[in-house]
């Protein structure tokens, strides 16, 4: 039974992943995520795992793969219930001041030298 504070679980949609040697497979989508470098979403692909005795069972394999690279849409389905994270937008204070350095291993000589952590004080 649902509560009023529980979310369901999410329902994949068919979505075609490319793979290697040209080969293309139909999967379950499961959710996208927006990264600095661009977006990978969540699949499903279908396989199979050892059952009872000698027996063969469906199974589901889930990874991350590279969008648009290794994914297409399916004609027809809709994306817009896939659970989506996206990155959250820079701070003014970080558009202004940039990429923070990191803050060990680091020194001021003019500009920011990498340092081996192990020459650390």
């Amino acid at each position: 039974m649902m509560t009023p504070f529980s979310t369901p679980e999410p329902v994949p949609v068919p979505i075609r992943v490319l793979l290697p040697g040209d080969q293309e497979v139909v999967a379950h989508l499961w959710a996208g995520r927006q990264v600095p470098d661009g977006w990978r979403h969540e699949v499903g692909l279908p396989a199979y795992r050892n059952g009872p005795g000698d027996s063969g069972e469906p199974a589901e394999y889930r990874v991350w793969v590279r969008a648009p690279e290794h994914v297409r849409p399916v004609d027809g389905v809709s994306y817009d219930a896939v659970p989506t994270d996206y990155l959250e937008p820079p701070s003014p204070v970080q558009e202004a001041l940039g990429p923070r350095r990191p803050s060990r291993c680091c020194r001021w000589s003019g500009r920011w030298t990498r340092l081996s952590c192990d020459s650390e004080p």
